[in-house]
């Protein structure tokens, strides 16, 4: 994995938004699992996507989106030039297909990295993948894990969180929001009461 290091940033994390993709917008357009989301059309769920982004972080903060972007080629290309911010990292999901194909697609985004990657913000360590792992490097020093991909079906462990939009009301969660909510979770021990690593 790739090590990244930020400091005094406003970060936001996201995942599993599906730009564009009808089967997972709601019963009246889905064929797959009643659509698993509650949006009468596709429009309805892309423009509550790009906008719940939009009202939270600005042109110069920090997006990483951790998998399943968009639909199709032309959806991923239409959904980044609707968000503002111009820094986004990109975990590839098993639903970014054509991005993982196309160096163009590619070049819409800060960075994208295949499977994850680990940053450090203010000391505190991330590793960030779009599918959920058991245990991740410095789990019991307490690093955090941020995953998506099980769009919030999947409890976390430990100091883990699912940060996809259907965890979230549509939103991507904060730096600050994810810290806060980590803090309040032990750090995992083994039997002699000593941290693994």
């Amino acid at each position: 994995m790739q090590f990244l290091k930020f400091t005094d940033k406003k970060i936001f994390f996201t995942a599993d938004t599906h730009y564009h993709h009808p089967n997972i917008v709601g019963p009246s357009v889905s064929t797959w699992k009643s659509g698993f989301r509650n949006f009468d059309t596709i429009e309805q769920m892309d423009d509550t996507l790009a906008n719940n982004i939009n009202e939270r972080i600005s042109e110069d903060d920090i997006l990483f989106h951790l998998g399943d972007f968009a639909w199709g080629d032309r959806n991923v290309e239409w959904f980044r030039k609707r968000i503002i911010c111009k820094s986004i990292y990109l975990i590839l999901g098993n639903h970014d297909k054509e991005i993982r194909k196309r160096a163009k697609l590619q070049s819409l985004f800060t960075k994208v990295f295949e499977f994850g990657t680990e940053i450090l913000i203010n000391n505190t360590r991330f590793v960030l993948c779009h599918y959920a792992l058991k245990v991740w490097h410095q789990w019991a020093q307490g690093s955090i894990h941020l995953y998506g991909h099980s769009h919030g079906n999947l409890p976390a462990s430990g100091k883990s969180k699912d940060i996809g939009v259907d965890t979230n009301n549509f939103y991507p969660y904060s730096l600050s929001e994810i810290i806060n909510e980590m803090e309040k979770i032990p750090l995992i021990i083994n039997d002699n009461g000593e941290g693994i690593d």
